[in-house]
């Protein structure tokens, strides 16, 4: 049964493949896609908002803070409370140590 479907597979595959414009149909799109979204697929964050509760306040918590890589100088605005309901798109974390 395997071989049937094997050889029926080939025969539609030459048929695609002898015909210039299913050619293009057949390799034409998967080749845009993968120009396209290597470029639009990414995992890099960009501008998110980020609320962090330092009970700790030592100078290591404060390193760790800096070390979360935020471009933009690091600005207290009170509670995490605060920041998430001003912001609903926050990140809020806690540092509890």
């Amino acid at each position: 049964m395997w071989r049937r479907i094997r050889a029926l597979v080939i025969k539609e595959f030459l048929a695609v493949w002898r015909d210039k414009r299913s050619r293009f149909v057949l390799i034409g799109p998967p080749l845009f896609q993968l120009v396209v979204f290597s470029y639009a697929a990414t995992f890099d964050i960009k501008d998110a908002a980020m609320a962090v509760l330092d009970l700790d306040g030592g100078p290591e918590a404060r390193r760790l803070i800096d070390d979360f890589g935020s471009p933009a100088p690091s600005r207290s605005s009170g509670t995490c409370g605060r920041a998430a309901r001003s912001n609903p798109s926050s990140m809020p974390r806690t540092l509890p140590w």
